[in-house]
Protein backbone atom coordinates (compact mmCIF):
# COMPACT_ATOMS: atom_id res chain seq x y z
CA UNK A 1 0.00 0.00 0.00
CA UNK A 2 1.49 3.24 -0.82
CA UNK A 3 2.16 6.11 1.94
CA UNK A 4 3.30 9.40 1.99
CA UNK A 5 6.93 9.38 2.62
CA UNK A 6 7.85 12.77 4.57
CA UNK A 7 6.62 15.73 6.22
CA UNK A 8 3.33 16.25 8.23
CA UNK A 9 1.93 13.48 6.90
CA UNK A 10 4.50 10.81 6.81
CA UNK A 11 3.59 8.01 7.19
CA UNK A 12 0.30 8.05 6.47
CA UNK A 13 -1.25 5.27 4.50
CA UNK A 14 -2.83 6.20 1.34
CA UNK A 15 -5.57 4.37 -0.76
CA UNK A 16 -5.53 3.57 -4.40
CA UNK A 17 -8.08 3.22 -7.31
CA UNK A 18 -8.67 -0.63 -7.94
CA UNK A 19 -8.00 -2.09 -11.07
CA UNK A 20 -4.75 -1.66 -13.35
CA UNK A 21 -6.00 1.80 -14.58
CA UNK A 22 -3.81 3.64 -12.62
CA UNK A 23 -0.52 2.81 -11.53
CA UNK A 24 0.54 3.91 -8.05
CA UNK A 25 4.55 5.51 -8.00
CA UNK A 26 5.67 3.04 -5.71
CA UNK A 27 6.86 4.79 -2.14
CA UNK A 28 11.19 3.66 -3.57
CA UNK A 29 10.46 5.72 -6.58
CA UNK A 30 8.10 8.61 -4.97
CA UNK A 31 10.86 8.99 -2.36
CA UNK A 32 13.98 9.04 -5.13
CA UNK A 33 12.08 11.67 -6.85
CA UNK A 34 10.95 14.12 -3.83
CA UNK A 35 14.48 13.65 -3.20
CA UNK A 36 15.48 15.20 -5.95
CA UNK A 37 12.70 17.82 -5.43
CA UNK A 38 14.26 19.17 -2.10
CA UNK A 39 13.35 22.37 -1.32
CA UNK A 40 11.10 22.78 -3.87
CA UNK A 41 8.22 22.49 -2.53
CA UNK A 42 7.98 25.13 -0.01
CA UNK A 43 5.51 27.67 -0.85
CA UNK A 44 4.41 26.91 -4.25
CA UNK A 45 1.15 26.02 -5.98
CA UNK A 46 1.34 22.34 -6.97
CA UNK A 47 -1.01 20.83 -10.21
CA UNK A 48 -1.63 17.20 -10.08
CA UNK A 49 -2.03 16.03 -13.66
CA UNK A 50 -4.07 12.62 -14.26
CA UNK A 51 -4.00 12.77 -10.47
CA UNK A 52 -4.94 8.69 -9.89
CA UNK A 53 -4.65 8.40 -5.97
CA UNK A 54 -2.95 12.19 -5.63
CA UNK A 55 0.24 10.69 -4.09
CA UNK A 56 2.39 12.85 -5.73
CA UNK A 57 0.09 16.06 -4.69
CA UNK A 58 -0.30 14.93 -1.42
CA UNK A 59 3.44 14.27 -1.20
CA UNK A 60 4.24 17.91 -1.89
CA UNK A 61 1.93 19.40 0.47
CA UNK A 62 2.92 17.31 2.94
CA UNK A 63 6.31 18.84 2.19
CA UNK A 64 5.42 22.08 1.79
CA UNK A 65 3.64 22.95 -0.93
CA UNK A 66 1.10 26.03 -0.33
CA UNK A 67 -1.87 24.33 -2.26
CA UNK A 68 -2.57 21.85 -4.87
CA UNK A 69 -4.82 20.78 -7.20
CA UNK A 70 -5.75 17.27 -8.87
CA UNK A 71 -7.36 16.65 -11.70
CA UNK A 72 -8.49 13.39 -12.61
CA UNK A 73 -11.24 12.30 -15.01
CA UNK A 74 -11.81 8.81 -13.43
CA UNK A 75 -14.83 9.84 -10.47
CA UNK A 76 -13.09 6.85 -8.46
CA UNK A 77 -9.77 8.22 -8.73
CA UNK A 78 -11.50 11.87 -7.64
CA UNK A 79 -13.23 10.19 -4.75
CA UNK A 80 -9.94 8.74 -3.56
CA UNK A 81 -7.86 11.25 -3.98
CA UNK A 82 -10.78 13.29 -1.76
CA UNK A 83 -10.64 10.37 0.84
CA UNK A 84 -6.70 10.56 0.97
CA UNK A 85 -6.49 14.24 1.69
CA UNK A 86 -8.96 13.78 4.59
CA UNK A 87 -7.07 10.87 5.75
CA UNK A 88 -3.76 13.23 5.80
CA UNK A 89 -6.04 16.40 6.87
CA UNK A 90 -4.68 18.53 3.92
CA UNK A 91 -8.06 18.44 2.24
CA UNK A 92 -7.88 22.55 3.47
CA UNK A 93 -5.15 23.13 1.00
CA UNK A 94 -6.23 21.04 -2.07
CA UNK A 95 -8.98 21.23 -4.90
CA UNK A 96 -10.41 18.37 -6.52
CA UNK A 97 -11.46 18.72 -10.53
CA UNK A 98 -12.62 15.90 -11.94
CA UNK A 99 -12.61 16.37 -15.33
CA UNK A 100 -10.44 15.88 -18.34
CA UNK A 101 -6.75 17.27 -18.29
CA UNK A 102 -7.45 19.89 -21.40
CA UNK A 103 -11.01 21.42 -19.86
CA UNK A 104 -9.05 21.69 -16.50
CA UNK A 105 -6.03 23.44 -17.86
CA UNK A 106 -8.44 25.79 -19.44
CA UNK A 107 -10.22 26.60 -16.39
CA UNK A 108 -7.48 27.07 -14.12
CA UNK A 109 -6.04 29.45 -17.14
CA UNK A 110 -9.45 31.28 -17.54
CA UNK A 111 -9.38 32.01 -13.66
CA UNK A 112 -5.79 33.16 -13.74
CA UNK A 113 -4.65 30.84 -11.55
CA UNK A 114 -0.61 29.72 -11.61
CA UNK A 115 1.46 27.09 -10.60
CA UNK A 116 5.01 26.58 -9.25
CA UNK A 117 5.18 23.00 -9.66
CA UNK A 118 2.94 20.18 -11.94
CA UNK A 119 3.06 16.64 -11.93
CA UNK A 120 1.82 14.40 -14.57
CA UNK A 121 1.34 10.94 -14.78
CA UNK A 122 -0.52 10.45 -17.77
CA UNK A 123 -1.49 7.39 -19.37
CA UNK A 124 1.83 4.86 -20.56
CA UNK A 125 2.27 4.97 -24.69
CA UNK A 126 -0.86 7.47 -25.43
CA UNK A 127 1.66 10.18 -26.39
CA UNK A 128 -0.21 12.28 -23.88
CA UNK A 129 2.71 13.16 -22.07
CA UNK A 130 4.57 15.94 -24.35
CA UNK A 131 0.89 17.12 -25.36
CA UNK A 132 -0.26 18.00 -22.03
CA UNK A 133 3.65 19.81 -21.24
CA UNK A 134 2.83 21.81 -24.44
CA UNK A 135 -1.09 22.30 -23.54
CA UNK A 136 0.12 24.04 -20.03
CA UNK A 137 2.88 26.05 -21.78
CA UNK A 138 0.39 27.32 -23.99
CA UNK A 139 -2.24 28.08 -21.90
CA UNK A 140 0.69 29.73 -19.26
CA UNK A 141 -0.53 28.55 -15.90
CA UNK A 142 3.30 27.97 -14.76
CA UNK A 143 5.35 31.04 -12.74
CA UNK A 144 8.19 31.81 -14.07
CA UNK A 145 10.35 29.38 -11.99
CA UNK A 146 7.93 26.36 -12.57
CA UNK A 147 8.82 23.23 -12.95
CA UNK A 148 7.04 20.17 -14.38
CA UNK A 149 8.01 16.78 -13.20
CA UNK A 150 6.61 13.80 -15.97
CA UNK A 151 6.40 10.48 -15.12
CA UNK A 152 6.31 8.34 -18.85
CA UNK A 153 7.47 4.89 -20.21
CA UNK A 154 10.36 4.66 -20.90
CA UNK A 155 9.43 4.56 -24.79
CA UNK A 156 8.31 7.45 -25.03
CA UNK A 157 11.14 10.04 -25.34
CA UNK A 158 10.82 13.60 -24.49
CA UNK A 159 12.61 16.17 -26.17
CA UNK A 160 15.21 18.08 -24.69
CA UNK A 161 13.57 21.43 -25.14
CA UNK A 162 9.52 21.78 -25.48
CA UNK A 163 7.76 25.12 -25.90
CA UNK A 164 8.68 27.26 -22.98
CA UNK A 165 10.13 23.75 -21.05
CA UNK A 166 13.98 22.68 -21.06
CA UNK A 167 14.62 19.45 -19.81
CA UNK A 168 17.32 19.38 -16.61
CA UNK A 169 17.54 15.70 -15.65
CA UNK A 170 16.01 12.14 -16.88
CA UNK A 171 15.86 9.64 -13.94
CA UNK A 172 14.75 5.75 -15.54
CA UNK A 173 13.23 3.30 -12.85
CA UNK A 174 12.67 -0.04 -14.72
CA UNK A 175 10.08 1.06 -17.51
CA UNK A 176 9.12 4.17 -15.98
CA UNK A 177 11.14 7.70 -16.35
CA UNK A 178 10.71 10.89 -14.36
CA UNK A 179 11.66 13.83 -16.62
CA UNK A 180 12.12 16.99 -14.88
CA UNK A 181 11.93 20.45 -16.89
CA UNK A 182 12.16 24.28 -15.82
CA UNK A 183 10.99 26.95 -17.47
CA UNK A 184 12.85 28.49 -19.98
CA UNK A 185 14.18 32.11 -19.01
CA UNK A 186 12.65 34.76 -20.16
CA UNK A 187 9.57 32.99 -20.83
CA UNK A 188 6.53 33.84 -19.02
Amino acid sequence: MPRVISGTAGGVPLKAPPGDKTRPTTDRIKESVFNMLQGEMNGRAVLDLFAGSGGLGIEALSRGAESAVFVDLDRTACGIVKANLEKTKLADKAQVMCMDVNSAVRLLAGNGRKFGLLFADAPYRCDFVLKTLLMVDENDIMGNDGMAVLEHHRTEMLPDEAGGWLLLRRREYGDTVFSFYSRLVGES
